[in-house]
């Protein structure tokens, strides 16, 4: 740029994004042909939340990295310690588990990471309301209100579109993921959020 001179590079660029690109395409804010150019090949790498049981491996990377900038030791961590911390849901991904991976460390007194290492969180489980045979008793009595009132087709929309609904809240509607988790492709999924209004 400036110049009167072509000059030949050869670049690679990887990019990375929180944000749901093809929805933004789709309210014009981001411009579709930069979109294409970029996506050339598409890496998915969800939430640490929804990949759990990646955790211990992250967590021997950080100790691995961190043990002589702390002048440690530590060569593990106990089951117990690894459970509490896959009971987390880690809003800050894997920024979040590192912070508190490396606090533990400090904390720690021996060379294998222990739930007392890990005293200054308090995890919070999310336990549901209902158990399973709950849930299953509830639909089993709605179903049978539904037939006897002769609307068991509306009754099965009802829970179509309540599970759609807490699908595109899980995926922050993003149509693709959605669709994914749901089994069904994404013209289908429009068509269900279009026929329900959500």
């Amino acid at each position: 740029m400036g110049g009167n001179k072509e000059i030949k590079v050869d670049v690679r660029i990887m990019a990375a994004t929180n944000r749901d690109l093809e929805k933004m395409i789709e309210e014009g804010k981001f411009r579709e042909d930069l979109y294409y150019r970029l996506n050339f090949i598409h890496i998915h790498l969800p939430p640490l939340r929804d990949r759990k049981e990646d955790i211990p491996y992250i967590v021997e990377c950080i100790v691995n990295r961190y043990n002589k900038k702390l002048n440690k030791h530590i060569i593990g961590a106990s089951r117990e310690y690894m459970e509490k911390l896959q009971q987390i849901q880690w809003e800050g991904n894997i920024r979040e588990l590192e912070n508190v991976v490396v606090r533990s460390m400090i904390l720690c007194r021996d060379n294998i990471l222990s739930l007392t290492d890990l005293s200054f969180i308090q995890t919070k489980k999310k336990q549901s309301a209902f158990s399973d045979e709950d849930v299953e008793r509830i639909i089993h009595k709605k179903t049978l209100e539904a037939i006897d009132k002769g609307k068991l087709p509306q009754f099965q929309e009802f829970l179509e579109m309540s599970v759609i609904k807490s699908v595109l809240e899980h995926t922050k509607h993003n149509q693709v993921k959605a669709s994914q988790l749901l089994g069904i492709n994404r013209a289908t999924l429009r068509k269900k959020i279009k026929k329900y209004n959500i």
